[in-house]
Parts: structure tokens; C-alpha cells; sequence
């Protein structure tokens, strides 16, 4: 069996053989990986029982039942039940996971965590102007954008409608929230084009820095009014020059 089983439950498997044949063991149900003759993974349930036998000797059952189907199934249930069926970005319960382990981070390594809450200025415009379908193009590709704009280690996630979240751990310094926000800046500043079509996204967002004392719903609920408060800035600004990223910053952390 360890000929044909996955190179990282290995070592795994070959325990619990040998904890079945010494007896130390009498009964073991796990599941393992196994590789296919045509190289492709089958996920396994290894199910073993130890039978005693006269003169010290003893024999072993072992039974294996394929149920990657039954794994895989699982697995997508828990990704839709924690993705956008949309953009493929974390969901709403996803990143209050994420951003709650962040602030736990921050609290224990004294770092900080940067929060942008993100929403589209008059997309309700692109639905009426160029219909839902072309709405819902525009929001993959500004998930796509958000995703690339963000560190390898961040979450970019959509809340629902047009409101989506960055959250950036593991901050040390305020040149980490300026890189990243200039990323965004850049990936929401560039016209789309969709399907022929040259659609022009703007954004008003509102950036928090937490320092690690707050829960989820109090730097949310900031980070929420700090969006509102650069949505209040850019219709004041209507009529005049104006930025196609705009951000209000409220600083959680003490002294700042």
C-alpha cells in the first residue's frame, strides 16, 4: 500500500500499519490519499482492523473505500458557503474570519492592520445604462483588480452589491498602507473594457488602521464610515476636478 500511497501521507500510513501489526492497535478508520495508476489523487477511507492469531501470530483486515466524489462534494459546499458565487472572492463571513485571526495578529505582535472598504461610485448607472450582465462583468473584473492590487499574504473579499474589502495584516510601518493603497488607486483608476465597451469605475473608499484593541464589528463599522465620508467628499466635489480614487482615513490606533 505504501507504493501507491501519496508522497505526503506516507509516513502517516506507514505508522499506522505498524501500530496495527504490533497490536497496538486494534481498530483504525483515517482518511489518506492514494495515487492512480495514471497519476491523478484518489482520496481513500483505510479502514483496519487488527485480528489476533494463535502462537503470536495475527492477520489483518483492511478495507478501502474510494470517496473523493463524497470529499469533493464537501469541499465545494464549504467553498460556496464562504465565496462570492460571483467574483470567486471571499464572502462576507470569510473575511470577518480572516480580519478577527489579523487583529489577533496585531494584538499579540504589536502590529496594525489596514482596512479598505470599497464601493462603486454610480454603478447602479452601468446596470441602467449597459444592462446586468455588463454590471456583473464589471464587478469580476474589479474583484480581479482588488485581488492583483493586494499582498500575497491580504484578503480582498466582496461584501455584496458593489461594496468589497481589503484587509491587510501584519502592518509595520505606514509605507505598507501607502504601497497598497497606491496599488489600488492604480487598479481602479484604468477604464475597463468590457465586451467592446470602454466603462470608466470610480470609487469611494474609506481606510481604517487598526492597532489590534477592536473587535471585527468596530473596526467594520469605521471602516464603513470612512467610505461614506470619501462618498460625501466626492458629490461635494461634483462639477470640479476631481480624483478617481478618494480616501477618508480613520486611524484606530492610540496617538494617531
Amino acid at each position: 500500500m505504501l507504493s501507491i500511497t501519496h508522497q505526503a501521507d506516507r509516513a502517516a500510513v506507514k505508522r499506522s500499519l505498524d501500530l496495527l501489526a504490533s497490536g497496538a492497535a486494534k481498530d483504525h478508520s483515517v482518511e489518506r490519499r492514494l495515487v492512480h495508476a495514471d497519476g491523478s489523487t484518489l482520496w481513500v477511507n483505510i479502514s483496519s482492523s487488527h485480528l489476533p492469531g494463535p502462537a503470536g501470530k495475527s492477520a489483518a483486515v483492511v478495507q478501502v473505500l474510494d470517496v473523493t466524489d463524497a470529499r469533493q462534494a464537501a469541499e465545494s459546499l464549504a467553498r460556496q458557503a464562504h465565496h462570492d458565487s460571483l467574483t470567486g472572492l471571499p464572502n462576507r463571513t470569510l473575511l470577518r474570519e480572516h480580519l478577527s485571526k489579523a487583529l489577533e495578529r496585531a494584538r499579540r505582535a504589536s502590529t496594525r492592520v489596514a482596512v479598505f472598504f470599497i464601493d462603486l461610485d454610480d454603478f447602479k448607472d452601468v446596470n441602467d445604462l449597459h444592462g446586468h450582465l455588463m454590471g456583473d462583468r464589471l464587478l469580476v473584473e474589479v474583484a480581479k483588480r482588488l485581488d492583483s492590487a493586494k499582498r500575497a499574504s491580504d484578503v480582498a473579499a466582496r461584501l455584496g452589491g458593489d461594496e468589497f474589502v481589503v484587509v491587510c495584516g501584519d502592518i509595520v510601518s505606514q509605507g505598507d498602507v501607502e504601497a497598497v493603497s497606491a496599488r489600488i488607486s492604480a487598479a481602479l483608476r484604468t477604464e475597463l473594457l468590457l465586451s467592446g465597451q470602454e466603462i470608466s469605475v470610480q470609487a469611494s473608499i474609506g481606510l481604517v488602521v487598526a492597532d489590534g484593541s477592536q473587535n471585527v464589528d468596530d473596526v467594520m463599522g469605521q471602516a464603513d464610515e470612512a467610505m461614506y465620508a470619501a462618498k460625501g467628499r466626492r458629490k461635494a466635489q461634483r462639477g470640479r476636478s476631481q480624483k478617481p480614487f478618494v480616501a477618508a482615513q480613520r486611524r484606530t490606533s492610540p496617538g494617531s
